[in-house]
């Protein structure tokens, strides 16, 4: 079983005309639907997507990593690439195998 990227999307703004600030100090949330290859059905996973600079200004503390993506600056056609590439090499027994590897 495999694992397709149905959307990626973001709450809060049209991920196509986006452009930070500064684009190489920022972060931003995806949503990712996400299910298996062939159905309509997906699950959403929440990514975060940051620069090192931006960790290095808003990072004061000891923090975990999980669910990020760090990037040196915005470009969401490779960041989609990137995903892209990562989902499309999740494959398991079932959709809870699949599930476990896009979670990390």
């Amino acid at each position: 079983m495999r694992a397709k990227i149905k959307s990626i999307s973001n709450d809060e703004f049209d991920l196509e005309s986006f452009r930070p600030d500064d684009p190489k100090s920022f972060f931003l949330t995806l949503r990712m639907r996400v299910g298996r290859e062939g159905t309509a059905t997906a699950d959403d996973f929440e990514l975060l997507v940051c620069s090192p600079a931006w960790l290095l200004k808003s990072t004061w503390q000891p923090t975990w990593g999980r669910h990020m993506l760090i990037v040196q600056e915005y470009d969401f056609h490779e960041i989609e690439r990137f995903i892209h590439e990562y989902v499309d090499r999740c494959e398991g027994a079932n959709w809870v195998e699949v599930a476990t590897k896009l979670s990390r």
